[in-house]
């Protein structure tokens, strides 16, 4: 008995696969063209997870969504004892904001001085606030923050990161970078944090394709002059 894994096999394989039948099995498969043959059970069975639908929940002018992210404990500290890092990214024009923290239990303050700096320097209020369910985002006295703000704090379901997607790719495209500089440079990980804030500086000067190939920092001025 012939017994053939096919499960391990991309589309191209099943291809060969069905070469051996042919081969095999001639009269069975004399009038069968493999352009005929689909694969879309094969292809459910092999998805890790249900494919998510994209979101229509967008925003048309900057600061109104924002996605949040927090990163850490650093295996290793720098010399001010930094061990985590926090981003906010905006919805419509995907700058990011970065925070570099001692400790995580910092995170809700910096999201009091972030809301601050939102209506100080550009004249606008957050809307919607995008975030998992760690507890410093789900606390009593940010929820009432929430309330008191207007604001409409959306959270992930568990183990679904993805619903977080913008700010979970802004994340690893950090994390990815500041590691090519960190062995590219063959420099110490205790400059780790100050690699990262100097990505995301180039991360807001970058050109997106999402944002027809202009810089979020081009996206925002469009609405708001910034002080240089």
């Amino acid at each position: 008995m012939i017994q053939f894994n096919i499960f391990g096999c991309g589309i191209a394989d099943l291809d060969t696969f069905f070469g051996y039948l042919c081969y095999l099995l001639p009269y069975l498969f004399q009038d069968v063209h493999v352009s005929k043959l689909k694969y879309k059970v094969y292809i459910l069975a092999k998805n890790h997870r249900v494919s998510y639908p994209l979101s229509f929940n967008k925003s048309n002018t900057p600061f109104t969504i924002i996605y949040f992210d927090v990163w850490g404990p650093s295996l290793i500290k720098n010399h001010n004892g930094i061990q985590w890092f926090v981003m906010f990214v905006n919805d419509y024009t995907h700058i990011t904001c970065l925070y570099i923290l001692k400790n995580k239990s910092d995170v809700g303050c910096i999201f009091r001085v972030f809301y601050q700096m939102i209506n100080t320097q550009f004249k606008s209020s957050i809307k919607i606030f995008h975030s998992d369910n760690s507890g410093e985002f789900v606390s009593t006295t940010l929820f009432i923050f929430f309330q008191e703000h207007g604001i409409l704090h959306k959270t992930t379901c568990s183990q679904t990161p993805k619903q977080n997607d913008i700010a979970e790719c802004q994340n690893r495209y950090i994390l990815k970078t500041t590691l090519t500089f960190l062995f590219g440079t063959s420099a110490l990980q205790l400059f780790c944090f100050g690699v990262v804030t100097y990505v995301v500086y180039l991360l807001n000067q970058n050109p997106s394709r999402v944002l027809d190939f202009k810089t979020s920092m081009e996206t925002l001025t469009r609405y708001v002059s910034l002080f240089m």
